[in-house]
């Protein structure tokens, strides 16, 4: 996933769940102010480690891929399930 294509999906996540905490923050609180206030936090946090999980995971596929280029693998190997199923079919 691109560096623009994780952006674009962390905001649209990060604005539904704003208006989720938002109406769950101020059904508990019964304060409009306070809601927004909390949520706005929530959502600047969630959306800055959304986006550092998503690089983490992209770095960790990366990783994957170097190790496993020059053995004979196919485009699922990157994701690992054929480098674990050509073990377990070796008998290693």
């Amino acid at each position: 996933m691109g560096k623009r294509m994780a952006i674009a999906k962390a905001t649209s996540w990060q604005l539904l769940g704003l208006l989720v905490t938002t109406l769950i923050t101020r059904l508990y609180t019964g304060d409009w102010m306070a809601a927004g206030e909390l949520s706005g936090i929530l959502a600047a946090v969630g959306f800055a480690t959304y986006l550092f999980h998503e690089r983490l995971w992209e770095r960790l596929l990366q990783h994957r891929m170097r190790a496993l280029n020059g053995n004979a693998v196919g485009a699922a190997d990157a994701r690992g399930w054929g480098y674990w199923n050509g073990f377990r079919a070796a008998g290693k």
